[in-house]
């Protein structure tokens, strides 16, 4: 399954169409794709860093989702080796994590991971 949402957060430069595909449904950020993916992991795997950043200050709680694959948000942005965006997802849980018993448990394929 296709949703617009999906593809304008994955083309740069479309955080505007983004904000307004989030004004009309509020649970527009948990829509996932056939992939499993949420509006948030396209934008990263798009390099769409404001949509990413946009998206993310919409629903915080969005940082803790995996698609079909058990990839993370972390996951993608290693792949498209986004450091910045890395660095303020690890900011951001840890300050979720500050306010709230959050514990995200990333696979690995040798060992798990837990982030308190």
């Amino acid at each position: 399954m296709f949703f617009l949402v999906h593809l304008a957060a994955k083309i740069p430069d479309h955080e505007d169409v983004v904000r307004v595909l989030m004004g009309e449904h509020a649970n527009m950020t948990v829509i996932t794709n056939s992939d499993g993916q949420i509006p948030l992991l396209c934008a990263i795997q798009g390099g769409s860093t404001l949509s990413a950043q946009l998206l993310l200050e919409a629903d915080p709680h969005s940082i803790t989702t995996i698609d079909k694959n058990k990839s993370s948000v972390f996951h993608y942005c290693c792949q498209q080796k986004d450091n910045v965006l890395l660095a303020n997802l690890l900011n951001r849980l840890k300050r979720l994590s500050s306010n709230q018993s959050v514990r995200i448990q990333v696979e690995t394929k040798q060992k798990h991971i837990f982030l308190l």
